[in-house]
Protein backbone atom coordinates (compact mmCIF):
# COMPACT_ATOMS: atom_id res chain seq x y z
CA UNK A 1 0.00 0.00 0.00
CA UNK A 2 1.36 3.32 -0.97
CA UNK A 3 1.55 6.50 1.66
CA UNK A 4 -1.06 8.22 -0.26
CA UNK A 5 -3.56 4.83 0.02
CA UNK A 6 -2.89 4.52 3.70
CA UNK A 7 -3.72 8.63 4.01
CA UNK A 8 -6.20 7.87 2.71
CA UNK A 9 -7.66 4.94 4.32
CA UNK A 10 -7.12 7.11 7.94
CA UNK A 11 -8.59 9.70 6.69
CA UNK A 12 -11.60 8.05 5.94
CA UNK A 13 -11.03 6.05 9.34
CA UNK A 14 -11.52 9.95 10.98
CA UNK A 15 -14.04 11.04 9.28
CA UNK A 16 -16.40 7.72 10.19
CA UNK A 17 -15.39 8.32 13.85
CA UNK A 18 -16.29 12.34 13.59
CA UNK A 19 -19.37 11.57 11.83
CA UNK A 20 -20.42 9.05 14.71
CA UNK A 21 -19.49 10.71 17.53
CA UNK A 22 -22.10 11.67 19.81
CA UNK A 23 -20.05 15.11 20.83
CA UNK A 24 -20.90 18.13 18.10
CA UNK A 25 -17.52 18.24 15.81
CA UNK A 26 -17.27 20.85 13.13
CA UNK A 27 -15.10 22.74 11.25
CA UNK A 28 -14.58 26.32 9.61
CA UNK A 29 -12.50 28.19 7.38
CA UNK A 30 -10.14 31.17 9.04
CA UNK A 31 -13.57 33.22 7.66
CA UNK A 32 -15.68 31.65 10.08
CA UNK A 33 -17.39 29.87 7.37
CA UNK A 34 -18.81 26.29 8.53
CA UNK A 35 -16.77 23.41 6.05
CA UNK A 36 -18.02 20.48 7.93
CA UNK A 37 -21.03 19.69 10.88
CA UNK A 38 -21.23 16.11 11.98
CA UNK A 39 -24.33 14.51 13.49
CA UNK A 40 -23.99 15.24 16.53
CA UNK A 41 -23.89 19.44 15.58
CA UNK A 42 -26.87 18.78 13.87
CA UNK A 43 -28.56 17.61 16.92
CA UNK A 44 -26.95 19.66 19.50
CA UNK A 45 -27.90 22.70 17.61
CA UNK A 46 -30.47 22.05 15.36
CA UNK A 47 -29.66 22.46 11.50
CA UNK A 48 -29.25 19.72 9.39
CA UNK A 49 -25.51 20.22 7.69
CA UNK A 50 -27.16 21.51 4.17
CA UNK A 51 -28.88 23.89 6.33
CA UNK A 52 -25.06 25.41 7.57
CA UNK A 53 -22.41 24.09 5.33
CA UNK A 54 -20.88 26.96 3.87
CA UNK A 55 -22.46 29.50 5.98
CA UNK A 56 -20.82 31.83 8.42
CA UNK A 57 -21.11 30.33 12.09
CA UNK A 58 -22.00 34.31 13.22
CA UNK A 59 -25.11 33.98 10.61
CA UNK A 60 -25.85 30.68 12.25
CA UNK A 61 -25.18 29.28 15.96
CA UNK A 62 -23.43 32.49 17.03
CA UNK A 63 -25.95 34.86 19.11
CA UNK A 64 -25.33 38.25 18.37
CA UNK A 65 -23.42 39.04 21.94
CA UNK A 66 -20.95 36.56 20.95
CA UNK A 67 -19.73 37.15 17.78
CA UNK A 68 -16.56 40.03 18.77
CA UNK A 69 -15.55 36.60 21.17
CA UNK A 70 -15.96 34.24 18.11
CA UNK A 71 -13.40 36.98 16.12
CA UNK A 72 -11.08 36.81 18.63
CA UNK A 73 -11.27 32.85 18.83
CA UNK A 74 -10.79 33.09 14.81
CA UNK A 75 -7.55 34.88 15.23
CA UNK A 76 -6.40 32.99 18.27
CA UNK A 77 -6.70 29.85 15.57
CA UNK A 78 -5.04 32.20 12.91
CA UNK A 79 -1.97 32.66 14.94
CA UNK A 80 -1.68 28.37 15.84
CA UNK A 81 -3.03 28.86 19.15
CA UNK A 82 -5.86 26.25 20.36
CA UNK A 83 -8.31 27.41 22.89
CA UNK A 84 -9.32 24.33 25.39
CA UNK A 85 -12.71 24.16 26.85
CA UNK A 86 -13.99 27.89 27.12
CA UNK A 87 -17.51 28.10 28.16
CA UNK A 88 -19.98 30.07 25.54
CA UNK A 89 -23.46 30.67 24.65
CA UNK A 90 -24.46 28.87 21.33
CA UNK A 91 -27.88 29.24 19.79
CA UNK A 92 -30.04 26.53 18.52
CA UNK A 93 -32.25 26.81 15.39
CA UNK A 94 -35.30 27.44 17.26
CA UNK A 95 -34.19 30.46 19.12
CA UNK A 96 -33.20 28.78 22.67
CA UNK A 97 -29.53 29.86 23.56
CA UNK A 98 -27.04 26.69 25.40
CA UNK A 99 -24.37 27.00 27.37
CA UNK A 100 -21.81 24.57 25.77
CA UNK A 101 -17.74 23.76 26.07
CA UNK A 102 -15.72 24.73 23.31
CA UNK A 103 -12.41 23.10 22.36
CA UNK A 104 -11.29 24.92 19.35
CA UNK A 105 -7.65 23.63 17.47
CA UNK A 106 -6.15 25.39 14.23
CA UNK A 107 -6.59 23.07 11.35
CA UNK A 108 -3.04 22.49 9.34
CA UNK A 109 -2.47 21.68 5.54
CA UNK A 110 -0.01 19.09 4.16
CA UNK A 111 2.58 21.86 4.05
CA UNK A 112 1.30 23.00 7.82
CA UNK A 113 -0.28 26.53 6.87
CA UNK A 114 -3.22 27.10 9.08
CA UNK A 115 -6.44 26.87 6.42
CA UNK A 116 -9.53 26.67 8.71
CA UNK A 117 -10.13 25.61 12.81
CA UNK A 118 -11.79 22.77 14.14
CA UNK A 119 -13.74 23.13 16.94
CA UNK A 120 -15.73 20.60 19.39
CA UNK A 121 -19.00 21.58 21.18
CA UNK A 122 -20.33 19.91 24.46
CA UNK A 123 -23.92 21.19 25.72
CA UNK A 124 -23.23 22.47 29.44
CA UNK A 125 -26.26 23.42 29.87
CA UNK A 126 -27.64 21.30 32.51
CA UNK A 127 -24.42 21.22 34.14
CA UNK A 128 -24.81 25.21 34.92
CA UNK A 129 -28.38 24.70 36.04
CA UNK A 130 -27.34 22.05 39.04
CA UNK A 131 -24.26 23.87 39.60
CA UNK A 132 -26.99 26.91 40.07
CA UNK A 133 -29.47 24.50 41.85
CA UNK A 134 -26.50 23.20 44.26
CA UNK A 135 -25.65 27.17 45.10
CA UNK A 136 -29.02 28.14 45.99
CA UNK A 137 -29.82 24.80 48.07
CA UNK A 138 -26.49 25.89 50.10
CA UNK A 139 -27.63 29.19 50.44
CA UNK A 140 -30.66 28.42 51.88
CA UNK A 141 -29.43 25.83 54.43
CA UNK A 142 -26.51 28.23 55.48
CA UNK A 143 -29.17 31.07 55.97
CA UNK A 144 -31.65 28.43 57.85
CA UNK A 145 -32.63 29.46 61.62
CA UNK A 146 -32.58 25.27 61.84
CA UNK A 147 -29.78 23.76 62.95
CA UNK A 148 -28.68 21.82 59.34
CA UNK A 149 -26.02 19.22 59.45
CA UNK A 150 -25.04 16.23 56.84
CA UNK A 151 -22.55 13.29 57.56
CA UNK A 152 -21.60 10.68 55.07
CA UNK A 153 -22.39 7.17 55.26
CA UNK A 154 -19.59 6.43 58.18
CA UNK A 155 -20.90 9.16 60.22
CA UNK A 156 -18.50 11.58 59.60
CA UNK A 157 -19.86 15.37 59.33
CA UNK A 158 -19.49 16.75 55.82
CA UNK A 159 -21.89 20.20 56.75
CA UNK A 160 -22.58 22.14 59.21
CA UNK A 161 -24.41 25.43 58.81
CA UNK A 162 -24.76 28.44 61.40
CA UNK A 163 -27.65 27.44 63.24
CA UNK A 164 -25.61 24.59 63.90
CA UNK A 165 -22.64 26.30 65.23
CA UNK A 166 -25.06 28.69 67.86
CA UNK A 167 -26.88 25.29 69.44
CA UNK A 168 -24.01 22.88 69.24
CA UNK A 169 -21.18 25.74 70.25
CA UNK A 170 -18.79 24.19 67.64
CA UNK A 171 -17.38 25.93 64.52
CA UNK A 172 -18.12 24.28 60.91
CA UNK A 173 -14.61 24.17 61.36
CA UNK A 174 -14.11 22.45 64.50
CA UNK A 175 -17.10 20.04 63.14
CA UNK A 176 -16.73 19.18 59.57
CA UNK A 177 -15.00 15.87 59.34
CA UNK A 178 -15.15 14.50 62.74
CA UNK A 179 -17.91 11.70 63.88
CA UNK A 180 -21.53 12.86 64.49
CA UNK A 181 -21.06 11.46 67.64
CA UNK A 182 -19.66 14.26 68.82
CA UNK A 183 -23.68 15.89 69.14
CA UNK A 184 -24.52 13.55 70.95
CA UNK A 185 -21.97 13.56 73.46
CA UNK A 186 -22.87 17.01 73.85
CA UNK A 187 -26.23 17.16 74.11
CA UNK A 188 -26.09 14.46 77.11
CA UNK A 189 -23.14 16.71 78.85
CA UNK A 190 -25.98 19.54 78.67
CA UNK A 191 -28.48 17.68 79.79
Amino acid sequence: MSNDEAFDKATLRFAAIIESSEIAIYSQDLDGIITSWNRASETLFGHPAVEVVGKAASATIIPPDRRAEEKEVLQRARDGHGIQHYETIRQRKDGTLIDVSMTVSPVRNSTGEIVGVSKIARDITLQHHIERDARQLAAIVESSEDAIVSKDLNGTIVSWNHAAEDMFGFSATEAIGRSIRMIRSRTIRAQ
